[in-house]
């Protein structure tokens, strides 16, 4: 699977996905059609459980999302620009174009 690109997702104080995160998807799943490529998203986790997010996968599904990688660290409890960095740069495929960061992170 060529994945084009990929958006850090993000859920609001309910744990839903925020505004950003479904608009930066949808201009994500443009940029890799045009690509021939698709769209994916890394959700950040600081050892929940994945019940908790599980169910709402199918709302990114709905916006053009065909891979989410799961990123688990405790250190993703608090926000570390270093800790995400190199976590997204450890998992960004070699096929990824375009990475879409919200400018509301954390």
């Amino acid at each position: 699977m060529n994945i084009a690109a990929i958006i850090l997702a993000q859920t609001d104080s309910c744990r839903v996905w925020d505004a950003h995160t479904l608009e930066l998807l949808g201009d994500a799943t443009k940029f890799a059609s045009r690509r021939d490529g698709v769209a994916a998203a890394w959700v950040l986790d600081a050892n929940r459980d994945v019940s908790e997010l599980t169910g709402r996968f199918d709302t990114l599904a709905k916006h053009g999302c065909q891979v989410v990688k799961r990123l688990r660290n405790n250190r993703f409890a608090s926000w570390s620009s270093e800790v995400v960095a190199a976590a997204i740069a450890g998992t960004t495929p070699s096929s990824c174009r375009l990475v879409f960061l919200p400018a509301t992170a954390r």
